[in-house]
């Protein structure tokens, strides 16, 4: 089985909440044997919001692969204002 822990938090300390969940998830899921990756939005390369692009950006097209080709997802993604960013909305996966 794989799976794939999408960290949406935009910070990059180690020691942060959400680092440190992500990595505990990673272990923990293969210490039972599942193919476990860690997708951190912060280093993906997904632009926030940009009305102006013209060509679907590089880090979409990679996360558009990387999630589809798991089999389960674990979402750890900060909450603002009681929504989710624009850039957790699976960008590239609409219509899939």
């Amino acid at each position: 089985m794989k799976a794939i822990i999408f960290n949406g938090a935009l910070e990059r300390r180690a020691s942060s909440t959400s680092s440190l969940i992500s990595n505990y998830l990673v272990e923990r899921l293969e210490k039972f044997g599942v193919d476990a990756r860690l997708f951190n939005l912060v280093d993906s390369g997904i632009p926030l919001f940009d009305i102006s692009l013209v060509n679907t950006p590089k880090g979409v097209e990679v996360m558009n692969h990387v999630f589809r080709e798991v089999d389960v997802h674990f979402w750890l993604v900060p909450l603002y204002l009681a929504a989710s960013q624009g850039n957790e909305k699976l960008p590239g996966l609409a219509g899939a």
